[in-house]
């Protein structure tokens, strides 16, 4: 197989494993790219609207709209800043850090099904390989 190859088998069995466990959940409401939102918010510990729009490459509009649905279903709330009233940042709920733990928990399984014809030096080798393939120069 060329390297294109693998990579979009990777891709398509990780989307596919991420979209069967969502349906079978009590996450069915809940898209993929709602909880990839989720983990950028995380991330960003409490980020403003535009903190997460600049990170996710997305307009303000969809941002907003992003935003009100995630807060709709619970998943987030919006805080006032302490420091201007203008301005609110995105707060995780606990319903969220929920969903976030089952996302990592589904990265868990495609790792493990990715490296499980894999001994534990060539697990290294391939931590080494693709840590160093998508480091940034």
């Amino acid at each position: 197989m060329k390297l294109e190859e693998v990579i979009a088998f990777i891709l398509t069995q990780s989307e596919q494993i991420e979209e069967k466990a969502r349906l079978q959940s009590e996450l069915r409401d809940v898209t993929n790219h709602q909880i990839h939102c989720l983990k950028s918010i995380n991330n960003l510990k409490n980020p403003t609207p535009t903190i997460l729009s600049k990170e996710l490459a997305i307009t303000k509009p969809s941002t907003t709209a992003m935003i009100e649905k995630l807060v709709k279903k619970d998943l987030i709330k919006k805080v006032p800043s302490k420091k201007d009233g203008r301005v609110f940042h995105l707060q995780i709920t606990a319903k969220g850090k929920k969903i976030i733990q089952w996302h990592h928990s589904i990265h868990t399984k495609i790792a493990d099904r990715i490296s499980k014809n894999l001994n534990e030096s060539e697990k290294d080798i391939l931590v080494y390989l693709l840590t160093k393939a998508v480091a940034e120069e």
